[in-house]
């Protein structure tokens, strides 16, 4: 099979900066190497135009900041970074997101079945899970959930609060309690 793939417009994941320093430049490069939609903050717009990297859209406070990339476009920020970016993905039907966050965003629970989110914070990847979330894994690895959101686990026990740990090589799960959308990390 050839690696030259078609991309349809919406069909890669967008992606959020709203941090740089929470990822290496290589792990960065790879998520920005299908050409993603790619949504920046006011305080990480240099990082793009230092490296010549083509932002499509500038979420800012006010009118005073000069956009500095040719055809990108400029959200008002109301809501922040994170939800006014994902209101624009969600009414463009993106199906799908990565979001580079200095810390976890709370109250995005409207947007959990709408849009699929991934989070990249503190050297964790974090995914939202509204129903059943299962994964293979080796034992022993580190998985990080709000357990007061959870109604239960398999293949997996608690080592201290919110860190669970794998307790074979195979698959875990982790059910949501009904009507809560649970983020669940694990290192990168």
């Amino acid at each position: 099979m050839s690696s030259h793939h078609i991309v349809r417009e919406n069909q890669e994941p967008a992606l959020i900066v709203d941090s740089v320093e929470d990822l290496s430049d290589e792990y960065i490069g790879q998520l920005l190497e299908w050409c993603p939609t790619v949504f920046v903050s006011e305080t990480t717009l240099s990082y793009f135009l230092l490296r010549d990297i083509k932002a499509d859209f500038l979420v800012q406070t006010g009118s005073s900041l000069q956009h500095a990339q040719q055809d990108m476009k400029v959200i008002p920020q109301k809501l922040g970074v994170i939800k006014d970016s994902l209101d624009y993905l969600c009414s463009h039907n993106y199906g799908a997101v990565n979001i580079i966050t200095p810390m976890l965003p709370d109250h995005l629970e409207a947007y959990c079945q709408r849009i699929n989110m991934v989070f990249f914070t503190n050297q964790r990847r974090y995914i939202q899970a509204f129903d059943r979330y299962e994964k293979w894994a080796v034992k022993g690895v580190k998985i990080y959930v709000d357990m007061g959101s959870v109604a239960s686990i398999q293949g997996l026990r608690v080592i201290r609060q919110d860190v669970l740990e794998t307790t074979q090589e195979g698959f875990y799960s982790i059910t949501p309690a009904p009507g809560v959308c649970v983020k669940i990390g694990e290192e990168i």
